[in-house]
């Protein structure tokens, strides 16, 4: 299963380590290092909004403190690099469009604290329904 992370829940995940978004992306590296189940898909743009979130002056205290830098490195190392074709779908924040074409063009399970940002689409989760949905399968 290919799964894209939106930025929130890598920053959610990298700020509290016992919520769901970490949860989620506990369970994305851990696969990677042993069954496989799960697979990051992103690309050099995603990395780059990770890094520039990751570095902002009101996050970099907290983020050197979770080791942000060396996560986000390490995704970008474990990840599948997909790079798509812009959609002319509407979006409310055209910074999320990254995301969702990723997710849509590699056929992934787009997940993301924002759902309002997204089209209702059954591939689009929060990490509560992603942790449901991992549960079933």
């Amino acid at each position: 299963m290919l799964v894209v992370l939106d930025t929130n829940v890598i920053i959610s995940a990298l700020l509290v380590d016992v919520g769901k978004p970490a949860r989620v992306l506990d369970m994305v590296v851990k696969s990677y290092f042993s069954d496989g189940q799960i697979r990051l898909c992103c690309n050099e743009i995603i990395i780059a909004e990770y890094m520039d979130v990751v570095n902002r002056p009101r996050l970099a205290s907290k983020m050197v403190a979770s080791g942000a830098i060396v996560t986000v490195d390490l995704l970008m190392d474990i990840s599948i690099s997909f790079l798509p074709i812009s959609s002319d779908i509407q979006m409310p924040d055209e910074t999320d469009r990254i995301f969702y074409d990723t997710a849509k063009g590699c056929g992934a399970i787009l997940i993301t604290g924002n759902l309002k940002h997204y089209p209702n689409e059954s591939w689009i989760m929060n990490p509560s329904d992603f942790l449901e949905y991992q549960a079933l399968i």
